[in-house]
């Protein structure tokens, strides 16, 4: 029962993500300008400082139930593929995690600095 909730609460997590970006009027078009290293205006810079956030501070919780045993062992898989996509596509990323990386588990820490290191 505890893993239906949890694969529940991810789809929901996920399906809410994407929602929020592809009937944003804004996030699109910021998502377009950081994969293409374009300079962002201050409004969008923390438009995409929110999302970044909200992006890793999933896939931080998606990493800690899978460590404990909830999730399948696709999962280190697919975040490693959404961290390659996000985290490691741009230097305006690779910036923010930088800076903000203090803000999760060690371990999740960890797992994304391996990640850039393998790129």
């Amino acid at each position: 029962m505890m893993r239906a909730q949890i694969t529940h609460s991810r789809s929901e997590t996920a399906q809410s993500e994407n929602q929020a970006i592809f009937n944003s009027d804004h996030m699109p078009a910021v998502i377009s300008k950081v994969r293409a290293g374009s300079e962002l205006s201050e409004e969008e810079l923390i438009r995409y400082q929110s999302y970044f956030r909200s992006f890793n501070r999933n896939r931080d919780n998606v990493l800690w139930q899978y460590r404990e045993g909830f999730l399948s062992e696709n999962v280190p898989h697919s975040i490693r593929a959404a961290i390659q996509s996000v985290v490691g596509s741009n230097a305006l990323s690779r910036d923010i995690w930088d800076r903000t990386k203090s803000a999760y588990s060690s371990e999740y820490v960890a797992f994304v600095d391996q990640v850039l290191n393998d790129l």
